[in-house]
């Protein structure tokens, strides 16, 4: 009888331990959610011409932007899993669960890299409040320009690097739509970038993947936005839970990139 008690007080005390142990099953759940996927293209994949072709002398400051061919980089697809790039996802804005709190955080510098007469990385998400280092690694002159909704209009000469940096200005508030960056002298070199004041956003990358991690739990309606087709979703509402991962699988045709059809058509 003895034995049995001592037995069943060994449990109990096993018990209070483990409930009490940091780490184990019993341990509080994780207050935030993971959102990925990846979107890819059903069907052929076009093949777009370059933009500029390798030694064309026709080109803008030949020796330097036609020292290599520049491809279009506006729908990119990897071959073998159809992934497509560059596919903006993200919430129009911040869920009302993130606290004000979380937004005060330290300013980033993000780098738009101008090599070979190319904008690098092609698309981007930052905070309206973080700077955007404008480095052109070219011996010659770039005039980028952004093209923003609500922000102040931005247009400057960016001198080679040795001759010093510069910064595009803050966004005045998130945007709510990517913005465009062009440069006025060489017109094939964009890129995009999405400023806005969460962190719930990311960038299809070349297998067309994303993964948008610290979601509070709940319902939201995320925006699928591309450069050639602008929507491709405008209300996909994803439930999530906290301590779990929810993931999208979507596929697209080329007549959902209209402006790309057309193109790929026409080409020479």
């Amino acid at each position: 009888m003895n034995a049995l008690l001592s037995f069943r007080g060994f449990m109990v005390l096993g018990l209070m331990l483990l409930l009490s142990s940091p780490g184990t099953l019993f341990a509080e759940p994780p207050q935030t959610a993971i959102f990925s996927g990846v979107i890819k293209l059903k069907g052929m994949i076009p093949d777009l011409p370059a933009l500029v072709k390798q030694n064309d002398p026709d080109t803008k400051d030949a020796a330097i932007c036609a020292a290599n061919e520049i491809p279009d980089e506006s729908l990119v697809i990897e071959p073998k899993s159809k992934g497509i790039a560059n596919v903006f996802v993200y919430l129009p804005a911040a869920p009302s669960k993130y606290g004000e709190h979380k937004r005060n955080r330290v300013k980033k510098v993000l780098v738009l890299d101008q090599t070979g007469c190319r904008l690098k990385p092609h698309a981007f998400v930052m905070r309206h409040t973080d700077r955007v280092k404008l480095v052109n690694r070219n011996k010659i002159v770039h005039n980028m320009h952004t093209y923003p909704i609500k922000s102040t209009v931005y247009g400057a000469l960016i001198t080679p690097i040795e001759k010093g940096d510069v910064y595009l200005p803050e966004f005045d508030s998130p945007e709510p739509l990517p913005v465009q960056i062009l440069c006025d002298i060489h017109p094939w070199m964009k890129a995009w970038v999405l400023p806005l004041d969460h962190p719930f956003a990311a960038v299809t990358d070349k297998n067309g993947k994303f993964r948008i991690e610290g979601l509070p739990p709940g319902t939201h309606e995320f925006w699928f936005w591309h450069e050639e087709s602008g929507w491709l979703e405008k209300k996909y509402k994803v439930t999530i839970k906290a301590g779990l991962k929810t993931e999208a699988k979507l596929k697209y045709t080329l007549p959902d990139f209209e402006q790309l059809e057309l193109r790929s058509e026409d080409k020479p």
